[in-house]
């Protein structure tokens, strides 16, 4: 088998997890599917993440989306890489779960209609945090190694969940990691660890870390770690 073209009924996953290893074909594509990788996986060939593809990893037990490929990643328009409000759901670093409480932090501090914060944590060049929560969960995280050109035509989302423009007491997540490294890369994106809008405590925003290891460095890609909104008019701070 040469190729192996992933194909499914909307809302299908295939989840690869445990310590064995796991053998990938040299071409791959998803589409309509979301392909959870829920352990390190390393492989070679070119991937596509076509219109209705989505590559991410589980809720919980800290699972992490961390992919090395030796060859080309691309996400076209309509596909989808995610960690998408799959990071903390119960405080966390820069969270709470109490009420009243600093919207969540991680990148940058989450925000209260009252002063009040917590402190930020994970790192700058090489993040890999979830995002913290508060009444809802932060962003997951996405760690990519393409050893070729990743080429970003769809969205790359590690936001937190939002409440707002709901009424009542309630919070948000923080954003969450993205780190990408590839030899080149092409694509607009956009790349997104935002936090979310809150109608109590917005969530501060993520980390996102792009390094490009050979040509004239990454300037095309949209990238967004903002922090959320609240219905008081108050931001939370911007990340990484």
């Amino acid at each position: 088998l040469d190729r192996l073209e992933v194909y499914g009924a909307e809302g299908s996953f295939l989840c690869i997890r445990g310590t064995n290893g796991v053998l990938f074909p040299p071409s791959l594509t998803i589409s309509n599917y979301s392909l959870h990788l829920d352990m390190p996986v390393e492989a070679s060939g070119n991937w596509l993440v076509a219109t209705g593809g989505n590559l991410t990893h589980s809720f919980g037990s800290n699972y992490r989306l961390n992919l090395t490929l030796n060859g080309d990643l691309t996400v076209a328009p309509g596909g989808l890489i995610s960690a998408h409000r799959r990071g903390y759901a119960s405080g966390g670093p820069g969270g709470s779960s109490a009420s009243y409480e600093p919207g969540p932090s991680h990148g940058g501090r989450g925000k209260y209609r009252s002063p009040g914060f917590r402190d930020t944590y994970g790192s700058v060049l090489a993040p890999t945090n979830w995002g913290s929560e508060y009444t809802r969960r932060g962003g997951g995280a996405i760690g990519l190694d393409v050893k070729g050109t990743f080429t970003a035509n769809g969205r790359i989302d590690a936001n937190g969940d939002m409440t707002f423009p709901y009424n009542g007491n309630y919070g948000s997540g923080a954003g969450g990691s993205v780190w990408i490294q590839a030899r080149t890369f092409a694509g607009t994106g956009p790349v997104e660890a935002a936090g979310g809008d809150g109608s109590v405590g917005p969530g501060g925003g993520g980390r996102i870390s792009l390094i490009e290891t050979e040509g004239s460095g990454v300037t095309n890609v949209v990238c967004d770690a903002s922090g959320g909104y609240s219905d008081s008019a108050t931001y939370a701070a911007p990340g990484t």
